[in-house]
């Protein structure tokens, strides 16, 4: 609180008269709001150490009356809604980059108090990926055995849960295929078969150990695979063989900054 001498006759050419009053003024501290919006590499929801910020992001404030203001975040992915008097604000993130995902809540609601700095309002994203082994199953039981080596050149198709064609790849470095920067959904992954080459059998070993086949021993197809934001499931296999060699197809999701040197027996 602070007193304050206001002229009781303004506007008469005397600011200096007697007939001032002595006036009660209240000075409310301001407070704000922010502050980060990052790259979720691992799709945790924490900020990790090497984790980035991301630039030009839409971040929406809605006041305690309803009315709403928006900013975007710096090249170092922070935003800061500041001169805010206490109540009850809601915080929303706009869209990320393509193709990415929320990994957090896409809305805080705060109830700032006289002068809070609120710097906890932040939004994680990330993306998901999809692959990544083709071998030669030696003898046709859809297991991934010691000693079966991957395959390269077998092409791969990614198509959503309808069919649509999403992207293709072929397997290269010992059998190695990569789908990345996959929004979440339901997708289909497609095995084309080298000539001389049939599929073996589909789910002989253990899904959780990453050691069957899910792909159609008619098809090549997959089942349909629903992947989610950030999503490290290194379940999903799929095998194939031939009339004159045997070789398997796997097919596992995985997130960005996952690896796959543990999928080779």
């Amino acid at each position: 609180m602070r007193t304050k001498w206001i002229d009781s006759t303004p506007n008469n050419g005397v600011p200096s008269e007697n007939d001032q009053d002595d006036a009660v003024i209240e000075a409310t501290e301001l407070g704000s709001i922010g502050d980060y919006v990052w790259f979720d590499e691992n799709g945790d929801g924490i900020q990790d150490p090497g984790e980035q910020g991301i630039p030009n992001v839409t971040v929406t404030l809605t006041y305690p009356d309803g009315t709403t203001v928006t900013t975007t975040t710096d090249d170092t992915g922070h935003y800061l809604f500041d001169n805010l008097p206490a109540g009850n604000y809601v915080v929303t993130v706009g869209e990320g980059p393509e193709n990415y995902g929320l990994t957090t809540t896409g809305t805080y609601n705060v109830n700032l108090g006289s002068g809070e700095d609120f710097l906890n309002a932040d939004f994680g994203f990330d993306t998901a990926s999809l692959g990544n082994y083709v071998w030669i199953d030696s003898n046709a039981n859809g297991i991934q055995d010691a000693g079966e080596q991957g395959l390269n050149g077998v092409n791969v198709i990614l198509t959503d849960a309808a069919g649509n064609f999403v992207a293709s790849t072929t397997t290269a470095n010992g059998g190695y295929y990569l789908f990345d920067n996959l929004a979440a959904g339901n997708y289909i992954v497609t095995f084309e078969l080298p000539d001389g080459y049939n599929f073996t059998t589909m789910g002989g070993g253990d899904d959780q150990n990453n050691t069957d086949s899910n792909a159609n021993t008619t098809t090549g197809q997959t089942a349909v695979i629903n992947l989610s934001v950030g999503e490290n499931d290194m379940t999903i296999d799929g095998v194939t063989t031939g009339s004159r060699h045997m070789y398997g197809l796997m097919t596992t999701m995985y997130s960005r900054s996952a690896t796959v040197s543990n999928n080779i027996l």
